[in-house]
């Protein structure tokens, strides 16, 4: 099936950024974010957000989910709108830091690291327009979206989505 403008991706990658995320939140997958057309997606990777090739992703299916969205569509732009307002954003390195420090410390997740709010991570993208402008939520009432890691949007989409990839 082909990707449709307003699909979500979750993403299981292999390198050592993606293990050390995959292991602080508990999780197989380490990155997500919204397909804007079959050939570019937009999500807050290393560099901050920004649109990238979707071949980064579509090119390795094994690791990969793609979630349609049962919501209007009027929903789903406002969505778009708010991450590609996003873009050129940084990425929130000192979340993913206190992430780790609250894992060596012995908590299991990031939800009980230290909000910073100073960019943005990928599932943060996701969580804080979802919320907003769909009543989708995936943490618990009263935990800061910025904590929503990859595992907690794969684990919630199923109720909102359709699995297509």
């Amino acid at each position: 099936m082909k990707l449709k403008r307003g699909d979500i991706f979750i993403w299981s990658g292999t390198s050592w950024p993606a293990y050390f995320i995959k292991k602080i939140t508990n999780s197989q997958w380490s990155h997500c974010g919204w397909v804007l057309s079959e050939d570019e997606i937009i999500d807050a990777d290393w560099d901050g957000v920004h649109r990238r090739p979707s071949a980064k992703y579509t090119d390795h299916p094994e690791r990969l989910r793609v979630f349609r969205l049962n919501i209007p569509e009027e929903q789903i732009e406002k969505c778009l709108e708010f991450a590609l307002s996003k873009e050129g954003t940084f990425y929130d390195y000192k979340l993913l830091s206190s992430m780790f420090w609250a894992y060596m410390r012995g908590k299991k997740c990031c939800r009980d690291a230290r909000e910073w709010n100073k960019g943005y991570i990928c599932s943060e993208l996701l969580a804080e327009p979802l919320s907003q402008f769909a009543n989708i939520y995936f943490l618990e009432e009263g935990v800061d979206l910025d904590f929503t890691a990859p595992e907690d949007v794969a684990a919630g989409i199923v109720d909102h989505a359709e699995e297509i990839l």
